[in-house]
Order: structure tokens, then sequence, then C-alpha cells
């Protein structure tokens, strides 16, 4: 069934898993290794992209989750992998355009979730480029984090010119 764990032993190669090429964990176990998964790919730490779209392709492989389409979803996984890491790398090239955002903004500007608008937004920050800040919107509900290029603004203010 797609999109729906499997529910049995399974296995790659041959006709049964005595004879098999490769034999993934039981299905007791992929509820907590897809867990362990799902955590490794969205970890905000200093692997590069490349690395962890390799590593976690590997992981989904090997856990083999589901009775088809695993390549498929494998392949699916490694290009959100790569593309959430490099938002961060695109929103750059906006900021001079739009230096206060925040993660709708992000989303709108880079077609991407706001999840992933979010991510860029933070490593940004991580790194000095952006600067959250407090935005007062008179709005009930949740507030939204901003962030801004100080250092641009300051370039662009009065004094700057």
């Amino acid at each position: 069934m797609v999109g729906v764990l499997r529910p049995a032993q399974g296995w790659v190669g041959g006709t049964s898993p005595h004879d098999a090429v490769y034999v993934p964990p039981p299905p007791a176990e992929i509820p907590r290794l897809m867990e362990d998964l799902v955590q490794f790919a969205d970890a905000a730490d200093d692997l590069d992209a490349v690395s962890r779209a390799a590593i976690a392709h590997a992981q989904f492989e090997a856990i083999h989750p589901y009775g088809d389409g695993n390549g498929r979803l494998g392949r699916v996984l490694v290009s959100r992998i790569l593309r959430r890491d490099s938002a961060a790398r695109v929103l750059l090239a906006h900021l001079a355009g739009h230096p206060v955002v925040n993660s709708a903004d992000v989303a709108d500007l880079l077609g991407v979730s706001e999840r992933t608008g979010r991510t860029a937004l933070e490593k940004l920050a991580e790194h000095s480029v952006l600067t959250e800040i407090e935005v007062r919107t008179g709005q009930v509900g949740r507030a939204r984090r901003w962030y801004a290029a100080e250092s641009l603004i300051r370039l662009w203010g009065p004094t700057g010119r």
C-alpha cells in the first residue's frame, strides 16, 4: 500500500529473507527509525547539505519503510534536504530588496514552505547576517518572528549614503 509503512518483513533480491541481498529492519522498528531519520534530516547543525542528504538517503534506503516506492521517496528526501539548505543562500540575493522579512515573506519570495523559510532565517541569524527584531502589529494571535539585515539598512540609511 502506498503511504503506509510496511506491515511485514521485507527483503531486497532473492525469494525470501534467507537468500536476500538485503534484509531491512523488522516492521516494529520502522516508526522509531523513521523518527530518528526525520530528526537527522531536519537538524540545524554544521553538517553541509550534500553530506546530510547522502546520509539521510542511505538511512532511508536501509530502513526501506514501504513495500514499494522507497527509491522514489528517497530521491524526494534528497531534493527536500538540498532545497531547504539552499534557501538560506538564495535568500541572501533577495535581502537587498527585502531587508526586513518573516518566514511568510521568505516562503512567498522563494516558493518554499514557511518552515523552510523559518529555517533559512534562523540559519542567517546564526551567522549574524540577520538580526531578529521586535515588530508590533497590534494583531491578536501568534506573533511572527521578524528578521532584519541591519548592516544593509545602515548602509542605505541617511548616514551611510
